[in-house]
């Protein structure tokens, strides 16, 4: 069954949606994060802050295009209406990792919630495919992002087991 949402400036609500969700993860993320850094063993090469918060635009700017394509589609389809809520839902888990990692600093914890984070990634790439067009490009870099970033996680758990409580 096709819906008509009323969203008249998708625009509006993409930006609407990225900006809660990165003041979301602002909050959860903390203040402590170059504080952080200095204290772990992190993988070579090491990756600086201003290049860590470059990446952290170029996903915001992908969910943005994501988020205004999927607003503005009608009419709004199973696939359009399920990639909107896995968006949603990658978006608050986003912030979930950053306050286990940052704000928990559980290092064993955050690598392993990259199981369910993942296949949420996975799951809204395939509902793009379902849907077509040019969302599916501007969504693609995330997922080799993916592979990086999981890897990394798994390389910082690993350098710091020894002196963590968590792992």
């Amino acid at each position: 069954m096709d819906l008509q949402l009323p969203f008249e400036n998708p625009w509006a609500w993409a930006i609407a949606l990225c900006a809660c969700a990165a003041v979301a993860e602002g909050l959860l993320t903390g203040g402590r994060v170059k504080e952080l850094f200095t204290e772990l063993q992190l993988p070579k090469p090491q990756i600086s802050l201003l290049v860590w918060s470059a990446i952290g635009g170029a996903y915001y700017l992908a969910m943005l295009m994501v988020a205004h394509a999927l607003f503005a589609s009608a009419p709004v389809t199973f696939w359009t209406g399920a990639a909107l809520a896995l968006t949603v839902i990658l978006m608050a888990l986003n912030g979930a990792w950053n306050w286990l990692f940052f704000r928990r600093r559980s290092l064993l914890a955050s690598l392993v919630f990259f199981v369910p984070y993942n296949l949420i990634a996975l799951a809204l790439a395939y509902a793009l495919t379902k849907i077509g067009g040019r969302v599916f490009w501007w969504y693609t870099p995330y997922l080799g992002y993916l592979v990086f970033v999981t890897w990394w996680a798994y390389m910082v758990w690993k350098l710091n087991r020894v002196n963590r409580r968590d792992g």
